[in-house]
């Protein structure tokens, strides 16, 4: 038989609060984003973190993989893609929420060779490359496959040069891929978009062309219907002051 003393002990006991529990860390949010786009997404993440936001896992790959990852229900929260009519697609097909999709970015292109060729000097409208190629390659994104390369072979038949260098041209996976080619000596010139010849050594950029010979090239970034709807406000801050610094250090034109 419990005394009154032990009654009054077993009592406080039940009525003293138990050891609480740590709330479990919530997922981090999958941003997917093309490989252009990595070295702003990294440095923003910082930037994200520091403010206190959700933690983060960047998923880089080309428009076509981020695109085809969408398609099959992959995990993905925020999308940022290089190729407007990849989004178009996922778009019409009801695969992206109604209304989340930002066109964040636009980017230039440009011609570019190695550092220690000597400056080309006749590259004026009509752009007449053949004479400076002699038997050299001309490295540029894969037209079949990427916007950049659409906006490249636009920008050639525009300037009257692309049926002089058919033979001469060298596509490559991305624009990434045709300045290595141009580094490595394997191609004369390369075709690329700006942002990807951002301070990189041993290369140097020939001439941007003209703004007028070529579409846009933009960067949309959009919210994927499977996501977490939750991402928006991580869409808003990548697309919103404090990372639009980030992006135009990187050689990007903010929209």
């Amino acid at each position: 038989m419990l005394t009154r003393r032990r009654l009054s002990a077993a009592a406080a006991a039940t009525a003293l609060p138990g050891p609480t529990r740590a709330q479990p860390a919530p997922a981090p949010w999958v941003v997917c984003g093309v490989v252009g786009l990595q070295p702003g997404l990294q440095q923003l993440e910082q930037l994200w973190r520091a403010q206190g936001g959700r933690p983060l896992r960047l998923q880089p790959g080309s428009s076509a993989a981020l695109a085809r990852l969408v398609e099959q229900g992959g995990a993905c929260d925020v999308l940022a893609l290089a190729d407007p009519q990849r989004m178009d697609a996922l778009e019409a097909r009801r695969l992206l929420r109604p209304d989340s999709r930002r066109d964040v970015l636009g980017n230039e292109l440009v011609l570019v060779t190695a550092a220690d060729q000597p400056p080309p000097h006749r590259l004026v409208s009509p752009l007449d490359l053949a004479p400076l190629l002699a038997s050299g390659k001309l490295a540029l994104p894969d037209p079949a496959q990427t916007a950049a390369g659409r906006a490249a072979r636009e920008a050639l038949v525009s300037l009257d040069a692309w049926e002089g260098l058919r033979t001469r041209l060298l596509p490559v996976a991305e624009g990434s891929a045709a300045l290595e080619l141009v580094r490595r000596g394997e191609a004369r010139f390369g075709i690329a978009c700006v942002t990807d010849a951002f301070d990189q050594p041993g290369l140097r950029v020939a001439m941007t062309f003209p703004a007028d010979s070529h579409g846009p090239i933009s960067y949309p970034f959009a919210l994927p219907r499977r996501g977490d709807p939750a991402a928006a406000e991580l869409l808003g801050f990548l697309a919103g002051p404090d990372a639009a610094a980030v992006w135009r250090r990187l050689g990007f034109a903010p929209r």
